[in-house]
């Protein structure tokens, strides 16, 4: 069984525009597992055009929406998320995008870890879907990382395909970096400046 997570607490950040299937499917997968419950969702939908919100108000509307104009990218949509789970005092924050499903105890093993390790950054392991490889997602200087299950990798920068943090980390490193970085390597370049500000960040192999 999955250790409980305190539902207000916890805030999964999910940046969405104009893949409805894609974006239904993750949702449901986190529904399966019991996320809906333990955590709050938000998704921005920046700008869709093919019915993704009102799908997710049909079908789940426990979740939270918020609307972008389809100028927001990546890291504008992830800025959004961030700002609104920090007004409501969220003690964690998760990116995960909609195309990464998680396993049914991964979100649960990554506020886990962050309980254990405050101050901490940590991500997911990444699988390829068609072909079951682990693929590398951090890096430490120029080396490229994995972590394998079982092991606790710590990296300079990471992925931010599905990565947990505290929220109260903004207060020291701020938020990403929208005009430098407006969609690639808004990610890698936020964990790197966190980690520079004295967050150490790790790859979790056990949470795929």
């Amino acid at each position: 069984m999955n250790p409980p997570l305190s539902k207000p607490s916890v805030y999964v950040i999910i940046p969405v525009h104009n893949r409805k299937e894609i974006t239904l499917n993750c949702l449901s997968k986190l529904s399966e597992y019991g996320d809906l419950e333990r955590c709050r969702i938000v998704v921005i939908d920046d700008g869709s055009t093919d019915g993704t919100k009102e799908a997710i108000y049909q079908s789940y509307p426990e979740v939270i929406v918020l609307i972008g104009d389809g100028n927001l990218w990546w890291t504008g949509a992830i800025v959004l998320g961030m700002q609104y789970a920090y007004k409501h005092q969220a003690e964690f924050i998760i990116w995960l995008n909609d195309d990464c499903i998680p396993s049914s105890d991964t979100l649960s093993q990554l506020v886990e870890f962050l309980q254990k390790h405050p101050d901490s950054i940590v991500g997911s392991s990444c699988y390829l879907s068609e072909s079951n490889t682990l693929i590398e997602t951090g890096a430490k200087g120029a080396k490229a990382l994995m972590a394998k299950p079982g092991q606790v990798v710590n990296v300079d920068e990471m992925s931010g395909h599905c990565v947990g943090f505290p929220a109260s980390m903004m207060q020291r490193v701020g938020s990403p970096n929208i005009n430098r970085f407006p969609h690639y390597h808004g990610d890698s370049m936020y964990i790197l400046r966190a980690v520079r500000a004295g967050f150490p960040a790790y790859l979790l192999g056990s949470a795929r």
